[in-house]
């Protein structure tokens, strides 16, 4: 707007929304309200979506089906969520076409609350997005109302965010740009001249690498401390407690961002009992260790793909 680039807020006030759905009472919500099922509602909650339209392998399901908090049912090449709320004993399914039809149509309804009825889109995809999963994709956003103009990747949107290569020059200028996603992290190199970008190399971490894997290392810790105060209550037994710690663990992660320390608290989490446990900054890196190290195999994969040293890179961009 204006030549500025704005990102619109949902209606709960936000400019990210959750890619999760739920559904209770017959009704179904996108986003925040229903990341906020999860502890309640895992049966009738969808999540994990990204991971399955990439998933190739019978084991790549298997491993996401066991951490989704709905049962995922493969069959082939289908993948289906099969959701059961606590509020309705009917199960029903849902592809992941569906799924992305509704994030989408949520997104559509963000986009047309600024005024419009007509919203061309430029949609991102990850790099390791194949045709199949790009079409899914397009034809989703399409079908929600978007008038989508193009699908690019997400290493490029970054880079076009960011303004790199603006203004064009006729120098070749190298951009790497790394992302540490929820469940990946990866890094691309991407090439600017005279106003055209090109990726030139993209890795990721292998095995995956994530913020959830962040967030159950605390989950790990607050449940060794809390089964040690408790002289034997394992949080890791009860799913719902589990859901409950996994809420507070991610809530201490994002403290410990900016702060020194944070309180990781759930109310009556196990039988009456509450877990209340204070973590430290230094505490909290200690228990990363292991995964940090690993940060940075993308990087240097991505450098070796595209034939470079680390002093061929102009700029480096970290988002996720």
């Amino acid at each position: 707007q204006d030549g500025n680039t704005e990102a619109v807020t949902n209606d709960s006030g936000d400019r990210v929304t959750p890619a999760v759905i739920a559904f209770s009472n017959g009704e179904k919500s996108v986003g925040l309200a229903a990341k906020s099922e999860m502890v309640r509602n895992p049966g009738g909650t969808i999540c994990h979506l990204k991971g399955l339209l990439t998933a190739t392998s019978p084991d790549e399901v298997e491993q996401l089906a066991s951490d989704s908090p709905c049962k995922v049912v493969a069959k082939g090449d289908q993948v289906h969520y099969e959701v059961s709320s606590v509020d309705d004993e009917r199960c029903t399914r849902h592809s992941r076409s569906d799924v992305l039809l509704y994030l989408f149509r949520k997104m559509f309804e963000v986009a047309a609350s600024q005024g419009s009825d007509e919203c061309p889109a430029v949609v991102t995809v990850p790099p390791e997005f194949g045709e199949d999963q790009r079409q899914l994709v397009a034809e989703a956003a399409t079908k929600a109302g978007f008038q989508v103009l193009r699908l690019i990747n997400e290493p490029t949107a970054a880079a076009l965010a960011y303004h790199m290569g603006a203004p064009p020059s006729p120098d070749v200028c190298r951009y790497l740009l790394y992302r540490l996603g929820g469940r990946t992290a990866s890094a691309s190199v991407v090439v600017v001249c005279n106003g055209a970008y090109r990726l030139v190399a993209h890795a990721t971490a292998q095995p995956a690498l994530g913020g959830r894997d962040f967030t159950a290392a605390v989950v790990d810790h607050c449940a060794q401390e809390f089964k040690r105060q408790s002289r034997g209550a394992d949080l890791r037994e009860s799913r719902r407690a589990l859901a409950r710690l996994w809420t507070a663990a991610e809530t201490a992660k994002h403290v410990l961002a900016t702060l020194e320390t944070a309180q990781c608290f759930a109310e009556s989490v196990y039988e009456g009992m509450d877990l209340s446990l204070n973590l430290s900054r230094a505490r909290f890196e200690s228990l990363l260790g292991p995964l940090l190290s690993r940060c940075a195999e993308p990087i240097d994969e991505a450098l070796r793909q595209a034939s470079l040293e680390s002093s061929d890179i102009h700029k480096v961009v970290v988002s996720g």
